[in-house]
């Protein structure tokens, strides 16, 4: 075998098939360049994502790229071709857009990446592809906007904030709230237009940290929608104090949900700034029953004892709903978490709240004995009528196991020994969760004489009667310690 051109006799020489495909592709490249638009479009090959594209342009391109994307210089023809060769490159880029935009039906989330990579190339793209009938490839197009922050598509998300799908919703209205620019903040407020709650909620949170000027001036807005969900934004979001008596006016507001959403507003401000719980306490003294009702409520939330007077004033209120708002307010249980409670909790309202023990009404009974329970937990050392006693323990024979069940509970709380024995009668109840109470309410107490009746209730029929009762005699042995 001789050596033929660095190589042996019967193989390739070195370089030479890379050579061979090399002037093959530059000869393909420069038929392009010659050819007609569409004589050079069926010429073309499909790209099916950017790689392949990146793939092409290196393959058909690269001489001419390499050679006219510097400077031109002085000479007139190389300055020409390196014109003609930015056209043709700009219109390599829009002929990939509009393949990318034909197949969106099919492959719509890697069209969409594509579109998203370009830049700001890719914008018009993608606004028309918000415009498609399948959802997923609307709401896919707005989250790409989202990430691209590129203002250009500030109108296109804004106009998708409308859209009859959530998911397209959602993410144009949380793509508008990462936006800068005062246009994006415009987009904002007018998003507080919009029909679903849920934009309205967004939009509202968003101008709370990116524009309060905006939300103020949408207070005063024509739109009680608008307004409602400015109050919402100023309140839960913002807990903005220098609107406090902008919302106080609202609660005289011609519309109804205007009104009950300034005292939330009004009550959530109040959580953080206590000065501002004089204008919510306006609320309990209005005229419509809704706005004491959710005032009354709301009071309570705040837990601040200086709008006890207020809240006991209600007690003889003629609406049942703004009664049992205020008693709640005073003090119930947490549903949430087994002996804690919330409210106001003062001993002042003690009175009051015997006074609806014993009423006619079964759900007055049961707030009324709950909010005992949290008074006397909450405020210990406070005043209590010498009745008080007697009455919760007359309770424990009510008709409905919701009032024997907290009865007992505030007999727990009373650190009186007298409950014991009522509280030892009541472990023999016919309904499971008036025995779990009392088991409850001897172990708080405290007192050895319940021992004997706990350790019987540990084999009691039902097991969440058997738990409390063990958890219960476990208290006591601590305490007696």
């Amino acid at each position: 075998m001789s050596q033929n051109g660095g190589g042996w006799e019967g193989e390739p020489r070195k370089g030479f098939a890379k050579k061979q495909r090399g002037a093959s592709s530059s000869a393909r490249a420069c038929g392009l360049l010659h050819m007609s638009e569409s004589q050079r479009r069926g010429h073309l090959p499909a790209l099916n994502g950017p790689g392949e594209a990146r793939h092409w342009s290196r393959r058909f391109l690269r001489p001419e790229r390499d050679s006219l994307s510097r400077n031109p210089g002085n000479d007139p023809l190389s300055h020409a071709r390196w014109i003609w060769y930015n056209e043709r490159q700009m219109e390599t880029r829009d002929r990939e857009i509009q393949d990318i935009l034909n197949s969106l039906p099919t492959q719509s989330l890697n069209a969409i990446n594509r579109l998203r990579q370009m830049g700001r190339p890719g914008v018009p793209a993608l606004a028309v592809a918000l415009k498609y009938p399948d959802p997923t490839i609307r709401a896919g197009a707005a989250r790409a906007l989202a990430r691209m922050n590129d203002p250009d598509g500030v109108p296109a998300l804004a106009e998708a904030v409308a859209d009859p799908d959530s998911s397209v919703r959602l993410a144009a209205i949380l793509g508008l709230a990462e936006f800068p620019g005062a246009e994006a903040v415009q987009a904002l407020a007018q998003a507080l237009r919009a029909r679903h709650a849920l934009v309205r909620d967004c939009a509202a949170r968003a101008l709370a940290c990116r524009s309060l000027s905006a939300l103020r001036a949408a207070l005063d807005d024509p739109d009680p929608v608008v307004r409602a969900a400015a109050a919402h934004g100023i309140g839960y979001y913002a807990r903005d104090r220098r609107s406090a008596s902008r919302l106080r006016e609202m609660l005289d507001d011609e519309d109804g949900d205007v009104r009950i959403m300034a005292v939330r507003a009004l009550a959530w401000i109040s959580r953080r700034h206590p000065s501002v719980l004089p204008n919510l306490l306006i609320a309990l003294e209005h005229p419509d029953e809704n706005v004491r009702a959710t005032g009354a409520y709301y009071a309570g939330r705040v837990g601040n004892r200086d709008a006890c007077e207020a809240l006991v004033r209600l007690l003889g209120d003629s609406s049942r709903e703004v009664v049992l708002g205020a008693i709640r307010s005073l003090g119930s249980p947490d549903a949430e978490a087994h002996g804690t409670y919330r409210g106001v909790g003062d001993a002042r309202a003690i009175p009051g709240l015997l006074a609806h023990l014993a009423g006619p009404d079964a759900d007055l009974r049961v707030a009324a004995a709950g909010a005992l329970g949290c008074v006397l937990h909450a405020d210990p050392y406070g005043e209590r009528p010498p009745e008080m006693l007697t009455r919760l323990v007359e309770r424990l024979e009510d008709s409905d196991a919701r009032v024997r069940s907290a009865a007992a509970t505030a007999l727990g709380e009373s650190s009186d020994g007298r409950a014991v024995e009522p509280l030892v009668r009541a472990l023999q109840d016919p309904v499971w969760s008036v025995r779990a109470a009392a088991a409850s309410a001897l172990g708080a107490l405290g007192d050895a004489r319940a021992i004997p009746a706990l350790e019987s209730a540990t084999d009691d029929i039902d097991l969440a009667v058997a738990r409390r009762a063990e958890a219960a005699l476990h208290q006591l042995r601590v305490q007696l310690a």
